[in-house]
């Protein structure tokens, strides 16, 4: 008898949230062709130059550095001219073409009329939005592998257009030879765009900064954002009188910002004596004074103690109140960080998912929850069956959950399926198989 075991491997990662602080595309008109416009806002409190930043429409922009481009007539690739800058709260308006484009235009792609041109990489003679399902945003300095994405937005249902570089090596114009590889994009499957395309004399806009739903590390945006898993169908709504050059967009205040991480994030019911490390970072130029910290109630919070640790809670000092930190004199900012270690708690006693939600504030500033606090998961322990028990009696289980090791690989016995076996600590073993792939994870050794 063969058993099919589901392997389920679980990975807790911590919860971290940026402030917004890189430009994003605000408004996007792809219909009718003579009114297509792309529009830029600037989040930042201070004004930013565009030296080396990149607009596109086609999802192999990167290979910009190693000199190759599209070569279809719909699309282009240009650069915004030296010495541009873009204002604190500002926004500039890139025109498909400025020929009969009604409203303000800053820059024009086609070079057919007195609006200033964006410098060309490549242009086709038919460039437009309209067939088009993707826009892109990006840095490139000019000698690096690797391009930084800045804001991405795409719309419609081909995700063959959209962008995904995942694992993508390339080797730029810089003095070396070896290339870099790109960190994992989402899949284009799993992008969610803008859904329909906006309908004849309507945009897309921005409703918020905040790029709700935006994975925030370990991607290939320039300040370490997964540009591509945004959400564009939350984060942007139909416009019907497009506005551009105007925008309801506002600089986030610094109240509220900030990243913030637990270690552990996952610990088990009805745990004593459990010790919660919490980082606190800071995201913008502002510094981050006054923090709390408060403590679910479902977590015994009775006796606990606190160290403050890092530099930038070396003048700083706390005060518990019931289930709340509260931290004063506090010096958060991007390059110092400090750790709020949090002693003697007590798991709750059922299952859940436990945010430990964390408030910051600039000098005379209001204390403001962060939009993404940590949290951690708190589980029950797993009841493992015997695999002994399985073999003795396998008309009495439907589905199991086994602990055990690897005691013969995955890719020995087989090459093009999963074919491993298992043992406990029962002395027994299983066998486990899956059809169409060999499972990397399944290695001699491993406990599962």
């Amino acid at each position: 008898m063969k058993f099919w075991i589901s392997l389920l491997f679980v990975f807790f990662l911590p919860a971290l949230l940026f402030a917004q602080n890189h430009l994003l595309i605000s408004e996007i008109q792809v219909d009718p062709t003579d009114q297509e416009f792309i529009e830029i806002f600037n989040p930042n409190p201070y004004s930013l130059s565009l030296d080396n930043y990149y607009l596109s429409d086609y999802n192999t922009y990167y290979q910009i550095v190693a000199g190759t481009y599209t070569s279809a007539s719909s699309d282009f690739l240009v650069r915004f001219p030296a010495g541009t800058t873009i204002d604190s709260a500002g926004v500039l308006v890139v025109a498909t073409s400025g020929q009969n484009f009604s409203g303000a235009a800053d820059f024009e792609i086609l070079d057919n009329s007195t609006v200033p041109n964006m410098d060309s990489v490549y242009v086709g003679a038919t460039a437009s939005l309209s067939n088009q399902e993707m826009v892109i945003l990006f840095h490139w300095d000019g000698q690096s592998d690797l391009v930084q994405d800045v804001d991405y937005a795409m719309w419609g249902t081909f995700p063959a257009s959209f962008v995904d570089k995942s694992g993508v090596s390339i080797d730029g114009p810089d003095a070396g030879t070896d290339p870099s590889t790109y960190k994992n994009d989402t899949p284009v499957n799993d992008q969610h765009a803008f859904i329909p395309a906006p309908f004849t004399g309507s945009s897309m806009e921005r409703i918020s900064v905040t790029e709700n739903g935006e994975i925030f590390v370990n991607g290939n945006g320039i300040t370490g954002h997964n540009e591509t898993s945004e959400p564009i169908d939350q984060n942007f709504a139909v416009q019907s009188s497009p506005n551009p050059g105007t925008t309801s967009l506002e600089i986030p205040t610094a109240n509220g910002s900030g990243i913030a991480m637990v270690s552990p994030d996952s610990i088990q019911v009805d745990s004593s004596m459990v010790t919660l490390a919490f980082s606190i970072k800071g995201s913008v130029s502002d510094v981050l004074t006054g923090i709390t910290l408060n403590i679910p109630g479902s977590w015994d919070a009775t006796g606990i103690t606190v160290q403050l640790s890092g530099p930038a809670f070396s003048s700083a000092s706390y005060q518990v109140t019931n289930q709340t930190v509260t931290i004063s004199d506090a010096a958060v900012t991007i390059s110092d960080s400090g750790i709020i270690t949090i002693n003697n708690l007590t798991s709750p006693s059922q299952p859940e998912v436990s945010e430990f939600e964390i408030s910051t504030a600039v000098a005379g500033g209001t204390l403001t929850p962060i939009s993404q606090s940590p949290v951690v998961t708190v589980f029950a322990p797993a009841v493992f069956t015997a695999i002994a028990d399985i073999q003795a009696n396998p008309g009495a289980y439907t589905t199991v959950t086994i602990e055990g090791i690897v005691v013969v690989g995955s890719g020995i016995t087989a090459t093009a399926w999963t074919d491993t076996y298992v043992q406990d600590n029962s002395g027994a073993g299983i066998n486990v198989y899956r059809a169409g792939e060999v499972d990397p994870d399944l290695v001699r050794g491993n406990r599962v």
